[in-house]
């Protein structure tokens, strides 16, 4: 429920503040939505349609780094080139005030109950079958999924670590074969540190008392790789420990996750990550007594990015993203394509959605280029869109 005061505030607070940490299982809803929304002035009833598109926009919410659940990798601010920049982290350095103006005077902790109902709303889109795009760091689906962070999954977030270890691993190999091939002098000049690494914020850790004292030597070389190793892989232990108490809520049946990898896990939860026209296709039915429009539409979807079809199918469906291969939405996407006549009478050129039944209206047009244009103004455009349909025309010449 949103009420007029909740306007300008994040949707996740006021998730919080009207679920509290004692019902979060009762978000727990089996192909179904985890909760019937009111959007105040909106005009919509919820038989669905509204509850899908909030939830996929609360998860892209928790995706925003200024709401302080997640933010950018040490890839991303290193600016490293070749490198997954746009994979997010647990935030555990957020001292925004996002959370710190609940109504009710109701007591929030937060430093753990961000992550436990970002944790719940992840599980949601198993349980409820809400499929979202997340684009989250391994160690995350590592530790969702067998309670573990592998220290492979920290390279891929911060390349510059990884070069810090492979050079002190090469070092060490050498050194373990013929400790006299490299002087003291030389190990100095090739590996100048201490017992004191940056964790993924920039912030220098000691590994031991005094870590930013000890220099790193031949001697103790290995010591520093395990100590640097055990503490990056343990660095956001705390928070993905309330990430999963969060997710345990929703999914109580345990031995599910327990036997799936983490990439299936991911496979899931997102759904499928490149959003194929041939999965579409089987999930779509296309009503039309015209085969040029019914191909026109195809040729169109296919010539659309992966971010564009997934608009579309949010804009339609208002679900974020198809299912894993070989799973169905609850209902099939309808996409009725209009008669010219039903055009020539009405008069409308942009698509028309109906989420609540996940259908989709499309007027006639005569080219391809037209119903692409048309497409991307709705799908890009929807939330400025009003019910009356009274700046419509506006719109259209934003493109």
């Amino acid at each position: 429920h949103e009420s007029k005061s909740n306007s300008a505030r994040p949707m996740i607070v006021q998730l919080m503040e009207q679920v509290d940490r004692d019902s979060i299982s009762l978000l727990k809803v089996h192909r179904g939505n985890p909760f019937t929304i009111n959007l105040v002035g909106e005009g919509a009833i919820d038989a669905s349609g509204p509850g899908r598109e909030i939830f996929s926009s609360l998860i892209v919410e928790i995706m925003n780094e200024h709401i302080g659940i997640f933010t950018f990798n040490p890839n991303r601010k290193h600016k490293t080139k070749d490198t997954n920049q746009e994979d997010l982290i647990p935030n555990a350095i957020y001292e925004g005030k996002v959370y710190k103006e609940l109504e009710s005077g109701k007591k929030f902790h937060l430093d753990s109950d961000r992550f436990v109902y970002a944790g719940a709303l992840i599980a949601v889109c198993i349980v409820s079958e809400l499929p979202q795009q997340m684009k989250l760091a391994s160690f995350v689906w590592e530790y969702l999924s067998c309670e573990k962070v592998s220290i492979k999954s920290i390279y891929e977030v911060d390349h510059d670590f990884h070069e810090i270890i492979k050079t002190a691993e090469d070092l060490q190999k050498k050194i373990s074969e013929d400790p006299s091939s490299i002087t003291d002098e030389e190990f100095e000049s090739k590996f100048m540190k201490t017992f004191e690494i940056k964790n993924s914020f920039d912030v220098a850790v000691p590994l031991v008392d005094g870590g930013a004292k000890k220099k790193v030597t031949k001697e103790n070389l290995s010591e520093f790789i395990e100590l640097a190793k055990k503490k990056r892989v343990h660095e956001f232990d705390y928070y993905l420990n309330l990430l999963k108490n969060g997710f345990d809520m929703i999914m109580s049946y345990k031995n599910i996750t327990t036997i799936l990898t983490p990439s299936e896990l991911k496979l899931f939860i997102c759904g499928e990550p490149n959003c194929s026209v041939e999965q579409m296709k089987l999930l779509t039915v296309v009503n039309s007594h015209d085969e040029n429009m019914k191909k026109m539409f195809w040729n169109v979807i296919e010539s659309f990015s992966p971010d564009e079809r997934i608009l579309f199918i949010k804009f339609s469906t208002g679900s974020q993203g198809l299912p894993a291969p070989g799973m169905r939405w609850e209902t099939d996407l309808k996409v009725n394509i209009l008669s010219k006549e039903r055009f020539l009478i009405d008069g409308k050129k942009l698509p028309e959605a109906h989420t609540c039944f996940s259908s989709i209206d499309i007027p006639y047009f005569e080219s391809e280029e037209e119903l692409a244009k048309n497409l991307r103004v709705s799908i890009n455009y929807s939330g400025i869109i009003t019910d009356s349909g009274i700046n419509e025309t506006g719109i259209q010449q934003m493109t």
